[in-house]
């Protein structure tokens, strides 16, 4: 595990303090079968090595990693593994991004999943890792605020990963623009074939959509109405109060949902809808 190397390359001073790792944004881009996924692995694994207030990795690849990081690994399904103490204090890794902001998600949502990445994964002391064929994929925000971008080239007959380093976004368009990535030598190299072990390799990541759960923002709300006794009060809940439950405790939901929770509402609980009043 090349420790130093990537200590110096992530322009770390103290790689024994907590703070300055949290919300840490590392860009992995080339073409396909180049290196992206390993290169993400070998990342893992230095920070699983060297900083021991890592509790574990959240993912959409399937891994399996040696027993001695003695860290669990678990699935990426939900935007609350980005948002929530349960899950404070672990590295985020995804793999192929543009599967998970993908064109087809309502831009709504994807504003959502960008926005919780943005503001939570410092909040939330975690640290977060994604690869991606086409830098384009990347949403500008998340440009904006990457720590290091790398370009990985793997070489089969030597064993050993090339990986270009890149502070910004607009330093890899330059280069990749104008095919310069022959000249460009700031780079590190480490060995791979260990890492293959990690992961499935042939696992496909398919276009992947974090969910919108009902049940988890019943709850929210449930307390809400609880804590200010309006169950007490002849009322009808209605649209407007929703508004008023996700405006006052800073909730971030999308018109489409907040009638996808109203209608939960209507059909697993006994809450006062508006719509139940001719019932």
């Amino acid at each position: 595990m090349p420790s130093d190397l990537l200590t110096k390359v992530l322009g770390y001073t103290d790689i024994t303090s907590e703070e300055e790792q949290f919300g840490k944004i590392i860009g992995i881009h080339a073409p396909k079968r180049r290196g992206k996924t390993l290169t993400a692995i070998m990342c893992i694994g230095y920070f699983l090595e060297s900083f021991d207030f890592i509790k574990g990795v959240i993912s959409n690849l399937n891994l399996t990693m040696p027993s001695n990081y003695k860290k669990p690994s678990l699935p990426l399904t939900t935007l609350k593994q980005l948002s929530s103490d349960e899950y404070r204090k672990h590295l985020i890794n995804i793999d192929e991004i543009g599967h998970v902001q993908d064109s087809r998600m309502s831009s709504s949502f994807r504003n959502l999943f960008v926005t919780n990445i943005l503001a939570d994964i410092g909040k939330f002391e975690q640290i977060l890792i994604y690869t991606s064929q086409d830098a384009n994929q990347i949403d500008r925000r998340i440009r904006k605020n990457v720590d290091v971008i790398f370009r990985p080239s793997i070489s089969f007959k030597t064993g050993m990963m090339k990986v270009k380093v890149i502070r910004d976004y607009d330093t890899y368009f330059r280069i990749d623009a104008f095919n310069q990535w022959r000249q460009y030598d700031v780079e590190f190299f480490f060995p791979f074939r260990q890492f293959y072990t990690w992961y499935d390799t042939k696992q496909k990541i398919e276009e992947y959509y974090i969910t919108f759960e009902p049940k988890e923002y019943l709850e929210m709300f449930n307390k809400w109405w609880l804590d200010n006794k309006y169950n007490e009060q002849d009322i009808k809940i209605t649209n407007g109060t929703i508004s008023l439950w996700k405006e006052t405790q800073g909730i971030f939901i999308t018109q489409s949902q907040m009638k996808s929770l109203i209608e939960y509402m209507l059909r697993h609980t006994d809450l006062p809808l508006y719509r139940r009043k001719n019932k």
